[in-house]
């Protein structure tokens, strides 16, 4: 990621997060921000790749 301000910091973590509020996020130094961004991507991979980690079948389903 190429240098970005915090507003654009906010900006790209509400686009993955949309319930994130700006005005809880600008509370956050630049640096928490991009460590919060880059969980915030990390996680949407997963979550919106199901095919990446296989489901586990719940035990009463086996």
């Amino acid at each position: 990621m190429g240098v970005v301000d915090k507003g654009e910091l906010i900006d790209a973590i509400r686009l993955l997060n949309h319930s994130a509020k700006v005005e809880f996020l600008q509370k956050f130094t630049e640096s928490d921000l991009r460590a919060y961004l880059e969980r915030v991507r990390t996680s949407a991979t997963v979550l919106c790749a199901p095919w990446v980690v296989r489901p586990r079948t719940p035990p009463c389903f086996r």
